[in-house]
Formats: C-alpha cells, structure tokens, sequence
C-alpha cells in the first residue's frame, strides 16, 4: 500500500501524475506496490487524502485532455443514474445515519467471447459518507475505485467529483479519501499531453529523469516532425489536429453541469 497525502484536487492532479518521475529511482522502496509492465507503471493500493476538492488551473479544464464537450456528457450517463442521485441528495439532506453509501453504476461488457477476455466495469464505484453522529452536516467521504488511469481518465473523474461535491446539500467535508486498488500511468496516454496547457516540453526534453527522457522520446515518435501516422485512433486524432493547427475550445470546470433538465422540472414542483 502507498499512502499519500495532498491540499486539495489542484495538487493531487498536479502531484500524482509527475509520480512515475518523483519516484523514478524509488521501485525498491515500495517492494511489490510499484512495478513497470511495457511501457505503463502501476501502483498496487493507493491511498489519497485530500482537505479540499477545490480544483483549479489547466487541469480545470475539459479541453486541455483533449476532450470535448461530448465526454462530460458520456461520464455522467456511464456514471450516474439520474433518480439515484436525486435520492442521494434527498438522504444527505434528511438522514439520521452516520454513514451513508451512493454506488455509482456498473457497466459489465459479457456479451460475447471476446469481451469476456476485458474488465469494463466503471472505475469509480462508490462514495460513503459519514460523520460524528446522527445530525449535522457530512465531513467524510471515502471514494472508492476499481482501477484508474490516472491522467486523463482521472482528472476527469476529479471534474465529476467537484461538481457533485458543489451541488450536494449538508456537506462540511475537511476529509477526502480515495481507495484506488490499481491505479496505472500510461506512456502513451502522458505523451498526448506533454505539449498541453498541463506540462511543458522544456519539463521533459530539457530533464536529466531517465522517464522524462523516454516520454519525450515517445512524444517525438507519434508527435514530432518525423512521426508516422498512428492506427491508435487518441494519438491518430491528436496528430491530425496539432498537422492542422486546431485546438479545443476551453471547456472550463464552472461550465459543467449535472442534469439541467432535472434541476428546472423540480423547481418547478
């Protein structure tokens, strides 16, 4: 297990995703917890607190993961259940428990042989409130993960979390607490972003980090002036976009929304 421990949302993305080079020459310090497979490193039980779920900067913002507006809309319907979420808000509200447990949905791919071979469960599985007695606002929650890859899918999750920790009723929380079992870093995924608003390239080309080193390569080799188009349809989509010059509108944190349509039909009750 690794345990480790930030402000807020803002310094856990910006923390957590420069681990695999913090902690470059630290494998044998954490035993089994830490290990490379190809070109991904993994940590086997992580342990993140956090005081705050105030998330600022260029990861507060959609468009610097290369997404578009189209993946918030995908992360809520793959993640939350509309009238469960209303319920949440409700208990939170009216409780009389110390604990309390939402479960976000789960999504198993079984419907034939070759999908049996891949795990497509969601990666957040669910978030338990609590607090010191049967009255009073909530102070605790412990988020719970499946796996995580940690800096796109990740950060959008911390999105997620934001605007719901914003929107639910009779929360005080001074404590967050994710549970990833397997969290992982990608290479491929982290050389989409080193020439985004969330890194640099001079971090990377100009490092005497072994792994920085190798990003950079990985970087040179899909998104340089020599790289060869990519059947990889992320990295093929970034290559077409950086030939073209085109870059994504801002997408800011403040600008995502959980169920509109929801909130005016009850308002209207």
């Amino acid at each position: 297990m690794i345990y480790l421990e930030y402000k807020d949302f803002t310094e856990l993305y910006h923390e957590l995703s420069r681990f695999p080079i913090h902690h470059e020459d630290d494998f044998g310090d954490f035993g089994n917890d830490y290990f490379n497979i190809g070109a991904s490193q993994y940590i086997n039980n992580l342990i993140v607190k956090t005081s705050s779920h105030s998330l600022e900067g260029p990861q507060a913002d959609l468009s610097n993961f290369n997404y578009t507006i189209a993946k918030w809309t995908t992360l809520i319907n793959k993640y939350i259940d509309k009238e469960d979420y209303f319920l949440l808000k409700e208990r939170l509200a009216t409780s009389t428990a110390k604990t309390l447990t939402f479960n976000f949905k789960i999504h198993v791919g079984l419907n034939t042989d070759k999908d049996q071979t891949k795990n497509r469960d969601s990666c957040i599985i669910a978030l338990v409130f609590s607090r010191n007695g049967n009255k009073g606002p909530w102070t605790i929650v412990n988020i719970f993960y499946r796996v995580c890859e940690i800096y796109k899918k990740f950060a959008c999750d911390l999105m997620l979390l934001n605007r719901m920790f914003e929107d639910l009723p009779n929360l005080d929380l001074q404590e967050y607490l994710f549970h990833i079992p397997q969290p992982f870093f990608s290479t491929f995924i982290m050389c989409e972003l080193i020439d985004s608003p969330l890194f640099t390239i001079e971090e990377f080309r100009d490092s005497d980090s072994f792994v920085c080193r190798k990003l950079y390569a990985h970087y040179l080799r899909y998104y340089g002036p020599d790289a060869k188009d990519s059947n990889y349809h992320a990295i093929a989509r970034k290559q077409k976009m950086k030939k073209e010059g085109v870059k994504r509108d801002p997408i800011p944190l403040e600008s995502l929304k959980l169920f509109d349509d929801i909130y005016i039909e009850q308002t209207l009750w």
